[in-house]
């Protein structure tokens, strides 16, 4: 038996599953970091919209990517959600997108009287990867 990590895809055992039945395998290559970084963004007044961060990457396809906030005016944070297009969240929503050649923190407002964000300061980490294979 050989040693290592598996983690199968839900309704498979990890003992007995094929290489594409598996989420992840120590035994074949995993993604490697493209980049990774950090940016602090202060907000001026009520935006209806921002693009807080633009990174290019120039992969040619869309990369798997992580993204972080954090505000420590409230000791909060969280995981950013990726979306594949602009969203039309009923209120706001502060989102990464990605695209063969780019990586976007984005900031969207549907909301008629939008939070005063004046002065607030989002710290946000990153990191994109690349497949080997690709």
């Amino acid at each position: 038996m050989a040693y290592g990590i598996k983690i199968s895809l839900p309704g498979f055992d990890a003992k007995t599953a094929t290489t594409e039945q598996l989420a992840i395998t120590s035994e074949k290559s995993m993604l490697k970091q493209e980049r990774k970084g950090s940016t602090t963004y202060t907000f001026s007044g009520s935006p209806a919209s921002a693009t807080i961060l633009t990174v290019t990457h120039n992969l040619g396809y869309v990369p798997a990517a992580i993204c972080s906030w954090y505000r420590s005016s409230i000791n909060e944070g969280g995981i950013l959600s990726y979306v594949e297009f602009t969203p039309s969240f009923e209120l706001e929503e502060i989102f990464f997108e990605m695209t063969t050649t780019q990586f976007f923190i984005k900031y969207v407002s549907n909301d008629p009287t939008p939070t005063n964000r004046n002065g607030q300061v989002w710290t946000f980490d990153y990191t994109i990867w690349y497949d080997p294979a690709t």
